[in-house]
């Protein structure tokens, strides 16, 4: 199976011990390592959401986990 995942505020040490689809030079990293701080989880989801509708032209739920 394949899935995605936006991982914010993540600890990613849990995935040093994956290979993402199978991929074995590849990494995984989260919007606080690339930004350098902190994102506030609603507004990752408002600005994600708003993306989102705009590339793929579809609405997300209201009810995104915060996990």
């Amino acid at each position: 199976m394949h899935l995605w995942a936006l991982n914010v505020n993540t600890d990613l040490k849990y995935f040093f011990y994956t290979n993402p689809c199978g991929f074995v030079n590849k990494g995984i990293t989260s919007l606080e390592v690339e930004l350098k701080h902190k994102m506030p989880i609603d507004e990752a989801k408002e600005i994600f959401s708003k993306e989102w509708k705009m590339v793929v032209d579809c609405e997300l739920s209201d009810n995104l986990s915060n996990n």
